[in-house]
Protein backbone atom coordinates (compact mmCIF):
# COMPACT_ATOMS: atom_id res chain seq x y z
CA UNK A 1 0.00 0.00 0.00
CA UNK A 2 1.10 3.62 -0.59
CA UNK A 3 0.36 6.87 1.29
CA UNK A 4 1.40 9.91 -1.04
CA UNK A 5 1.25 12.99 1.50
CA UNK A 6 3.20 16.23 1.45
CA UNK A 7 2.56 16.83 4.96
CA UNK A 8 4.74 14.55 7.17
CA UNK A 9 2.48 14.43 10.02
CA UNK A 10 -0.51 13.66 8.21
CA UNK A 11 1.92 10.67 6.00
CA UNK A 12 3.51 9.24 9.45
CA UNK A 13 -0.44 9.33 11.21
CA UNK A 14 -1.57 7.38 8.11
CA UNK A 15 1.19 4.94 8.06
CA UNK A 16 1.12 4.58 11.91
CA UNK A 17 -2.69 3.79 11.68
CA UNK A 18 -1.92 1.51 8.51
CA UNK A 19 0.61 -0.76 10.12
CA UNK A 20 -1.06 -0.52 13.09
CA UNK A 21 -3.93 -2.81 11.04
CA UNK A 22 -1.21 -5.25 9.63
CA UNK A 23 -0.46 -3.41 5.97
CA UNK A 24 2.86 -2.99 4.76
CA UNK A 25 3.41 1.28 3.65
CA UNK A 26 5.26 2.68 1.58
CA UNK A 27 5.33 6.22 1.93
CA UNK A 28 6.00 9.05 -0.24
CA UNK A 29 5.42 13.20 -0.33
CA UNK A 30 4.64 14.37 -3.80
CA UNK A 31 3.20 13.05 -6.76
CA UNK A 32 5.92 12.31 -9.34
CA UNK A 33 6.90 9.59 -6.79
CA UNK A 34 3.62 7.77 -6.22
CA UNK A 35 3.11 7.52 -9.95
CA UNK A 36 6.76 6.01 -10.47
CA UNK A 37 5.67 3.72 -7.02
CA UNK A 38 2.32 3.18 -8.75
CA UNK A 39 3.82 2.24 -12.37
CA UNK A 40 6.48 -0.15 -10.43
CA UNK A 41 7.24 -3.65 -11.57
CA UNK A 42 5.59 -4.37 -8.64
CA UNK A 43 3.20 -1.60 -7.74
CA UNK A 44 0.93 -1.56 -4.51
CA UNK A 45 -2.32 -1.98 -5.19
CA UNK A 46 -4.28 0.36 -2.60
CA UNK A 47 -3.06 3.92 -2.31
CA UNK A 48 -3.88 6.92 -0.46
CA UNK A 49 -3.01 9.96 -1.95
CA UNK A 50 -3.05 13.40 -1.10
CA UNK A 51 -5.06 16.06 -3.48
CA UNK A 52 -2.73 18.85 -3.21
CA UNK A 53 1.27 17.77 -3.38
CA UNK A 54 4.36 18.72 -5.05
CA UNK A 55 4.64 17.86 -8.92
CA UNK A 56 1.63 15.49 -9.69
CA UNK A 57 -1.63 16.53 -7.30
CA UNK A 58 -3.25 13.12 -6.73
CA UNK A 59 -5.87 13.99 -9.12
CA UNK A 60 -3.55 14.09 -11.92
CA UNK A 61 -2.40 10.88 -10.58
CA UNK A 62 -5.20 8.96 -10.80
CA UNK A 63 -6.15 10.18 -14.26
CA UNK A 64 -2.81 9.34 -15.64
CA UNK A 65 -2.76 5.49 -14.10
CA UNK A 66 -6.43 4.97 -15.81
CA UNK A 67 -5.16 5.70 -18.76
CA UNK A 68 -2.71 3.14 -18.35
CA UNK A 69 -3.69 -0.34 -19.44
CA UNK A 70 -3.24 -2.24 -16.36
CA UNK A 71 -5.14 -6.09 -15.15
CA UNK A 72 -5.94 -5.49 -12.26
CA UNK A 73 -5.64 -1.35 -11.26
CA UNK A 74 -5.03 0.01 -8.32
CA UNK A 75 -7.79 1.08 -5.63
CA UNK A 76 -7.14 4.94 -5.33
CA UNK A 77 -8.28 7.22 -2.45
CA UNK A 78 -8.10 10.81 -2.02
CA UNK A 79 -7.39 12.17 1.06
CA UNK A 80 -8.30 16.07 0.55
CA UNK A 81 -9.10 18.93 2.74
CA UNK A 82 -11.42 19.54 -0.51
CA UNK A 83 -15.00 19.09 0.51
CA UNK A 84 -17.12 20.44 -1.69
CA UNK A 85 -19.77 18.82 -4.08
CA UNK A 86 -18.18 19.28 -6.83
CA UNK A 87 -14.30 18.66 -5.41
CA UNK A 88 -15.15 14.81 -4.92
CA UNK A 89 -17.39 14.97 -7.94
CA UNK A 90 -13.93 16.03 -10.24
CA UNK A 91 -11.78 13.69 -8.37
CA UNK A 92 -13.97 10.62 -8.60
CA UNK A 93 -14.49 11.52 -12.45
CA UNK A 94 -10.46 11.72 -12.29
CA UNK A 95 -10.37 8.00 -11.29
CA UNK A 96 -10.61 7.86 -7.81
CA UNK A 97 -12.32 4.94 -6.08
CA UNK A 98 -12.78 6.51 -2.78
CA UNK A 99 -12.71 10.27 -0.88
CA UNK A 100 -11.33 10.72 2.83
CA UNK A 101 -11.91 14.36 4.00
CA UNK A 102 -9.05 16.10 6.25
CA UNK A 103 -8.53 15.80 9.10
CA UNK A 104 -9.22 12.42 8.77
CA UNK A 105 -10.54 9.65 11.45
CA UNK A 106 -8.21 6.76 12.52
CA UNK A 107 -11.40 4.70 12.29
CA UNK A 108 -12.45 6.32 8.83
CA UNK A 109 -9.43 5.67 6.93
CA UNK A 110 -9.12 2.01 8.36
CA UNK A 111 -12.43 1.44 6.94
CA UNK A 112 -12.11 2.63 4.06
CA UNK A 113 -9.04 0.52 3.34
CA UNK A 114 -10.46 -2.48 4.04
CA UNK A 115 -13.26 -1.71 1.64
CA UNK A 116 -10.67 -1.23 -0.79
CA UNK A 117 -8.96 -3.94 0.08
CA UNK A 118 -11.96 -6.32 -0.60
CA UNK A 119 -12.85 -4.67 -3.40
CA UNK A 120 -9.08 -5.37 -4.68
CA UNK A 121 -9.57 -9.00 -3.51
CA UNK A 122 -12.55 -9.20 -5.72
CA UNK A 123 -10.77 -8.04 -9.00
CA UNK A 124 -7.97 -10.71 -8.29
CA UNK A 125 -10.77 -13.13 -8.28
CA UNK A 126 -12.44 -12.16 -11.08
CA UNK A 127 -9.33 -12.06 -13.43
CA UNK A 128 -8.23 -15.09 -12.29
CA UNK A 129 -11.81 -16.62 -13.39
CA UNK A 130 -11.72 -14.65 -16.42
CA UNK A 131 -7.99 -16.18 -17.76
CA UNK A 132 -8.98 -19.81 -16.39
CA UNK A 133 -12.70 -19.37 -18.72
CA UNK A 134 -10.09 -17.90 -21.80
CA UNK A 135 -7.99 -20.55 -21.73
CA UNK A 136 -10.57 -23.53 -21.04
CA UNK A 137 -12.09 -21.90 -23.93
CA UNK A 138 -8.79 -21.55 -26.27
CA UNK A 139 -8.62 -25.46 -25.40
CA UNK A 140 -12.17 -26.56 -26.70
CA UNK A 141 -11.69 -24.13 -29.97
CA UNK A 142 -8.48 -26.04 -30.75
CA UNK A 143 -10.01 -29.17 -31.15
CA UNK A 144 -8.56 -32.72 -30.00
CA UNK A 145 -5.02 -32.99 -28.88
CA UNK A 146 -3.83 -34.92 -32.18
CA UNK A 147 -1.18 -37.15 -29.70
CA UNK A 148 -4.36 -38.31 -28.22
CA UNK A 149 -5.72 -40.08 -30.87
Amino acid sequence: MLVADDDPVTRRLAQATLERAGYTVQTTGDGDAALRALHSSDPPLLAVLDWIMPGLHGVEVCRRLRKADAAVRPYLILLTSKGRSQDIVEGLAAGADDYIPKPFTVEELQARVQVGTRIITLQRELHERVRALEDALARLTAGPDPRHG
